[in-house]
Parts: structure tokens; sequence; C-alpha cells
């Protein structure tokens, strides 16, 4: 029998991941020589943290992707108005992209 470490369920044997958050799967009971898996290598980082990382890294993705889309629009508009007339400054995408990935970049060095 082998049991998810992050959410506890059960499965059989031949299960390899979790089926629900799809991390790898320890056997349940005391280890002897057949249960030695010598390709499983530790990763360093519990569950909870692998979770966190991919959060903190999908936050410093999505921010940046915000803020150079702003940045973008920005520069476009501006270059397009520089004969005259007027320009959109997307502070709000910028500022909101810039957060964003400030936020993802701290919760990742705090990993």
């Amino acid at each position: 029998m082998k049991k998810c470490t992050y959410c506890g369920k059960e499965y059989p044997d031949e299960a390899t991941e979790c089926a629900v958050d799809q991390l790898p799967l320890k056997r349940v009971g005391a280890p002897d020589a057949s249960q030695y898996e010598p390709d499983t290598a530790p990763t360093g980082h519990s569950p909870q943290d692998t979770t966190a990382l991919a959060i903190a890294h999908r936050n410093m993705v999505v921010g940046g992707l915000w803020c150079g889309g702003g940045i973008l629009v920005t520069l476009l508009t501006f270059a397009a108005a520089s004969g005259g007339g007027s320009y959109v400054v997307a502070w709000g995408a910028i500022l909101f992209g810039g957060i964003q990935f400030f936020r993802g970049f701290v919760a990742r060095s705090r990993l």
C-alpha cells in the first residue's frame, strides 16, 4: 500500500503518483529490501514547499507579463502620437504587474 504525503490518500502498490496532486507516493509501513527504490532521489522540498514555489513562480510570470504588456502599450501609443495627439500610459497594468512580480519574487526568496 502507498500513501500520498500531501493529501493522505492511499493507493495500491502499482501506483506511482497521486491522482489528486501528482506528487510521488510513499510506501506505508516499515521499509524492507523489496521496498527500496534507488531511482527516487530526495528533492529537498516538502510538498507544501513545492506548491508554494510553483505559486511564487506563477506570480512572477503573470506579474512580468502584465507589467511588460503595460509598458508595451504605453510605448506603442506614445510612438503613434509622436506627431501630436494623445497617448495611453497603462499605469494600472504596469503597477499591478510590478506588485505581482515582486510578491512572487519575495515568496520565492523565502523558500
